[in-house]
């Protein structure tokens, strides 16, 4: 892995670090662990980090490398590595996507392919739609004239110039998670037909999906308008 690639990776990672600036020996042993892993272990902390989906083949002698993935989450607060089986999986703080290294028919890396539903079926044709950490602040940033618990829909305003501000605080990462968020959401909605849908966070129900899909369409049109974010 070239200098100019691994310290990118390692930055990001590092960043996930809450409170406070990564100490040296931090900075040192993440690029050391780095540098020891096959590129493939590369581009799905990529993928985990960015909250997209991947499937990656292992040769055996990539396999041998996974429990690096340990050395990692002991430098991370809030990492957790757990096996189940011959499988490994990887969490990170606030990432709602693991990483999982997995030993079956064949070996693979797989990231955010097993991510739990986001729509709870909570009654005979209605759905209730849960808004996950990672998409909360994207939500709150256009809570502007009210709070939802008083004024429903009518408290908040979604556009470009409120979400941007908030990506200027926030960060890219947390932008990217939210729209991974988002597109869950909006995958499941598209293929809920005409179930009604609640939201308890913001205060609303739409008489089908597709009404709810559209409204969180809209925060998707302008999450894309802001500059870095795709």
């Amino acid at each position: 892995m070239l200098e100019h690639d691994r310290d990118p990776l390692a930055a990001r990672l590092l960043a996930t670090i809450a409170g406070r600036a990564p100490t040296d020996a931090e900075k040192s042993t993440m690029r050391s662990t780095l540098t020891e892993l096959p590129a493939v272990y590369h581009e799905a902390l990529a993928a985990l980090l960015d909250q997209r989906s991947a499937c990656l083949d292992l040769t055996t002698e990539d396999a041998s490398w996974s429990w690096q993935l340990q050395s990692l989450a002991a430098i991370l607060p809030g990492a957790e590595v757990t096996w189940h089986g011959g499988s490994m999986k990887l969490t990170l703080l606030r990432l709602e996507m693991p990483l999982i290294v997995e030993h079956a028919d064949r070996v693979r890396l797989r990231v955010g392919l097993d991510v739990e539903r986001r729509l709870v079926e909570v009654a005979a044709g209605e759905l209730a739609l849960e808004v996950k950490p990672a998409l909360e602040p994207l939500v709150a940033a256009c809570e502007i004239f009210c709070v939802a618990g008083c004024c429903g829909l009518d408290a908040f305003e979604v556009a470009t110039s409120h979400i941007a501000a908030w990506v200027k605080d926030a960060g890219v990462d947390a932008a990217r998670a939210a729209r991974s968020e988002l597109r869950i959401v909006l995958d499941e909605l598209a293929t809920a037909g005409d179930a009604r849908v609640r939201s308890t966070r913001l205060n609303a129900g739409w008489k089908t999906a597709p009404e709810c899909e559209a409204y969180f369409r809209v925060f998707a049109r302008c999450l894309d308008e802001v500059h870095g974010v795709r």
